[in-house]
């Protein structure tokens, strides 16, 4: 989930991963956190905002800006040396 935080502006992210997934990535996501030369990025699955007279449930521009969150359903983890 993406959100918009007006105070100051600043963009969340929170991701929910299944129990199963998270026993995979755990060690991994530590080692990146205690390591001064590990660095990670997520890659999300953003296709844009809705436009007006569609019929998702993405948010337009405006709903985001005001506070709807943005749902996605993949990400990425990549992890790097240096």
């Amino acid at each position: 989930m993406i959100t918009f935080f007006t105070d100051p502006d600043l963009v969340g992210i929170v991701t929910v991963v299944p129990e199963a997934t998270f026993v995979h990535i755990r060690r991994l996501l530590e080692l990146v956190l205690i390591s001064e030369s590990l660095r990670y990025s997520f890659a999300l699955e953003f296709l844009g905002f809705r436009v007006p007279h569609a019929t998702t449930a993405t948010p337009t521009w405006e709903e985001f800006i005001a506070g709807k969150p943005y749902f996605f359903h993949e990400v990425t983890v990549a992890v790097r040396h240096g």
